[in-house]
């Protein structure tokens, strides 16, 4: 999916503003159209870039996986961006306490620009933070991935979704700071919003879950 260019810049930048110093940025390009390669080695010559055909967020991240090399990971989606502490504060958590295995934050959502006012007015926007057990929010320990898996490439949405619910069914503890740590920018695009055909998807995961826990329950009861 193409993105604008503004938005990759601003997400790269929030990297650079974090209070804890970052060792490794990798950008995967999902076959986007516009100049985003360009404005990414230009501006930002120190990460590491690399493009694929479009494939989905599912295989995006797992090629960002693939090439990251820290004992922890986070993902950042292009159209959005993190608030100065999230990592500092992430990493605190797992430091003292090595029980926890990811650590999660709240989210504040906010309107794009380009939106025009009827778009906008389609488009629910909580006011207030929210909790947000979501990929983006998300910092993990590398084991986690190696435990938990790849993310599925075969849904249209809900490849987040699916992780999720298969690193709470592995046993993967983790830990929702109290804290705003990302701001999502909601637009006409979102995966959050999508095609009523796309609803299928998110049925057919759910079901893999329960099927997951029954054969689990099955195997002790």
């Amino acid at each position: 999916m193409p993105v604008q260019l503004f938005d990759i810049a601003q997400a790269l930048r929030s990297l650079e503003r974090q209070t804890l110093p970052i060792e490794q940025v990798v950008v995967i390009d999902d076959g986007s159209t516009d100049d985003t390669a360009t404005i990414v080695r230009q501006q930002f010559p120190g990460v590491h870039y690399r493009y694929q055909t479009n494939q989905g967020v599912g295989a995006a991240r797992n090629l960002g996986l693939q090439l990251a090399t820290g004992n922890f990971v986070a993902f950042l989606d292009a159209d959005d961006y993190y608030l100065p502490a999230k990592l500092e504060k992430q990493v605190r958590v797992l430091e003292r306490h090595p029980e926890v295995q990811m650590v999660f934050g709240h989210i504040q959502q906010f309107h794009c620009d380009s939106l025009s006012p009827a778009r906008r007015a389609g488009i629910r926007c909580p006011p207030e933070p929210v909790p947000a057990e979501l990929p983006s929010t998300l910092l993990g320990r590398r084991s986690v991935f190696d435990r938990v898996g790849s993310f599925e490439t075969r849904w249209r949405v809900g490849a987040d979704t699916s992780w999720i619910m298969r690193a709470r069914d592995a046993g993967i503890r983790s830990h929702m700071l109290p804290d705003t740590v990302y701001m999502r920018r909601l637009h006409a695009r979102n995966n959050g919003n999508t095609r009523s055909e796309d609803l299928g998807d998110r049925l057919h995961i759910l079901k893999a879950m329960l099927d997951r826990r029954r054969r689990e329950a099955a195997k002790h009861g």
